[in-house]
């Protein structure tokens, strides 16, 4: 008799204990399907508002403000490591892997539409990032230079003064003129704004405003819309800007 009781005891056990894990899994399925939701939401409104807060940064100043971001957001990781927090884990991990992407793409973080334009002290002039001897080099190089055995002046009849003066954003008062094909003055645009050298709203109106081409006018309509030029063009701008990374590593 002890031995059935002890044996339907047993059962009964077992049964409560297969009921726990059920209500157990089925808690967990809940509660997977809620973080996943949750996940879902905070992704989304962690977009919007990144980009918000972008916009209330002025441009010269987002990168920095990413990284510092980045540093905070890493310190937090550690921290829900140490903890054994996954759901908060996973969440940074999404927003450094996000970070990494806005870094890479980090010139195209300025062209996010912006209240700048209301800023009253805000030009709507291209500015430079860097020091006057980079510039002096980059007007140099553009003025003469030598590249396999030829001679290229994509610049003609234009002082430093009225180069430095577009460049870092002064008022315009006479133009750059530009001694080659407008797609090698778009490359070079380009290249300037890849290389975190060059800002400004309005990329090809600002262009436009401060540039001619073979001392002719031309629309920002006509840069923004002509294709990349040849290889050999390329490979001749490309070299001034190897050049100016070398004088920033030193």
């Amino acid at each position: 008799m002890d031995k059935k009781k002890n044996y339907t005891n047993f059962l009964n056990l077992c049964d409560k204990i297969q009921k726990q894990y059920y209500n157990s899994v089925i808690e967990q399925h809940v509660q997977k399907k809620q973080l996943e939701k949750e996940f879902f939401r905070f992704t989304k409104e962690m977009d919007i508002t990144f980009k918000n807060w972008l916009t209330q940064i002025r441009r010269n100043e987002r990168e920095k403000h990413i990284s510092n971001y980045e540093r905070k957001v890493k310190i937090e990781l550690n921290t829900y490591k140490i903890n054994r927090n996954t759901f908060e884990i996973k969440k940074s991990q999404w927003i450094l892997k996000q970070i990494y992407f806005w870094k890479d793409h980090h010139h195209s973080i300025k062209y996010i539409s912006s209240q700048e334009s209301e800023i009253k002290h805000e030009k709507n002039y291209f500015t430079f990032n860097e020091d006057e001897k980079k510039l002096k080099m980059i007007y140099d190089f553009l003025c003469e230079t030598e590249y396999r055995n030829k001679t290229y002046y994509f610049i003609r009849n234009t002082s430093y003064k009225t180069f430095k003066d577009v460049i870092i954003g002064n008022s315009v008062k006479k133009k750059v003129n530009w001694n080659a094909y407008i797609n090698s003055l778009k490359y070079f645009i380009e290249k300037m704004y890849s290389k975190n050298l060059l800002e400004g709203s309005n990329l090809w109106i600002l262009t436009a405003d401060a540039f001619l081409v073979n001392n002719k006018s031309f629309t920002n309509k006509n840069i923004s819309n002509k294709t990349t030029p040849s290889a050999t063009i390329t490979n001749v701008i490309d070299s001034l800007f190897i050049r100016v990374d070398r004088v920033q590593n030193i």
